[in-house]
């Protein structure tokens, strides 16, 4: 298997665009090593969508979770399926922070199962913000001795 440029964490939210929305939501992209001219300094200036392997981003509910989804949606579909034993997920994350951990960790997992170091960047509809995390192959052993 080659190793792709870079993991990119992609974060969306519907906020202030659907009324009541407030989940973010994410997708892991594997860019694909054969795009050269991308970098983490210009990510910025590519739809990079299309640039390599999308995975979707989710998190094993809580019982709290479920709660609050059942809350959200007006039922109990979650708890219910929490109770019986069914493995819930959901890719709607409650903040910006949470989806960037749960980023970092399938980062973390993903080069140390592929034994590889390759950079990680999250990206909020695309853009950097104050939000950005940026790692480089270096920090990837830190990070396995955090998470």
């Amino acid at each position: 298997m080659k190793a792709p440029k870079m993991i990119v964490l992609y974060i969306t939210t519907w906020q202030g665009i659907s009324i009541g929305a407030e989940h973010y939501y994410g997708k892991i992209i594997l860019i694909d090593s054969m795009w050269k001219d991308i970098t983490l300094e210009n990510i910025e200036e590519y739809g990079i969508d299309t640039f390599g392997e999308n995975i979707r981003l989710e998190k094993e509910l809580t019982f709290k979770d479920c709660e609050n989804l059942d809350k959200k949606d007006g039922g109990h579909t979650y708890k219910r399926a929490f109770k019986i034993g069914i493995n819930s997920k959901s890719d709607r994350f409650d903040t910006i922070k949470e989806i960037t951990e749960h980023g970092i960790k399938f980062w973390k997992e993903y080069c140390s199962k592929n034994n590889i170091k390759t950079p990680f960047i999250s990206l909020f509809h695309g853009e950097k913000t104050e939000d950005t995390v940026i790692l480089t192959s270096d920090e990837l052993e830190n990070k396995n001795e955090e998470l």
